[in-house]
């Protein structure tokens, strides 16, 4: 039975929409940074693309996937002013730090980590979003401009030649302002005839 198939082309942005559906791919940013000792890659999602859950987040520190409460936090506080009260984005973020400054060996299934200095990391996943967000980076393939093809269908006509043919066309009435009149309306006599 397959579970799950991806094109196998090594570039994340092809795994992600294998995963989360084509029409995603072009809200992907691609993101870069590297501080002193401290290096981010991955993908986030533009403000648009979000999930009531933190389901399309994935953190990926020296080639282990791991969970984070203060990476999924400064994600946050990068996307903090352009999101609506409930709604997380898409972030693929893989982090390399030195191997001597995390600790693995903090959860039996190692999927939590501990960090000797966590608000560096904090910093560095902040800046490197928030600096994404505000310059995303081109895209290394430009589709070829679509070059617009206009086919004239009907010779160029005034409008109200084309309603003239129809049958319950009527000449428009020239605009005449409001004006209020002085007249009395009296009630119209009714008379029954027998």
């Amino acid at each position: 039975k397959l579970v799950l198939h991806t094109p196998g082309t090594n570039k994340l942005r092809d795994t992600l929409t294998s995963l989360y559906g084509t029409q995603i791919a072009p809200d992907l940013i691609e993101i870069d940074y590297a501080d002193a000792n401290i290096s981010i890659s991955g993908m986030i999602g533009k403000p648009t693309l979000l999930k009531g859950s933190r389901q399309w987040q994935t953190y990926i520190v020296n080639l282990r996937v791991i969970n984070s409460r203060f990476i999924a936090k400064a994600i946050d506080n990068a996307y903090h002013s352009l999101l609506p009260k409930t709604g997380f984005p898409l972030a693929v973020l893989q982090i390399t730090v030195p191997l001597d400054s995390v600790d693995v060996n903090v959860h039996p299934q190692k999927s939590d980590v501990k960090f000797r200095d966590e608000q560096q990391v904090f910093r560095a996943v902040y800046k490197a979003v928030t600096t994404t967000l505000i310059n995303p980076q081109q895209p290394t393939q430009l589709a070829s401009p679509i070059q617009p093809k206009f086919i004239e269908r009907h010779p160029a006509q005034p409008v109200e030649s084309l309603f003239a043919k129809h049958p319950e066309y009527k000449e428009p009435v020239p605009y005449q302002p409001y004006q209020r009149s002085n007249v009395i309306y009296e009630k119209p006599s009714v008379s029954f005839s027998a």
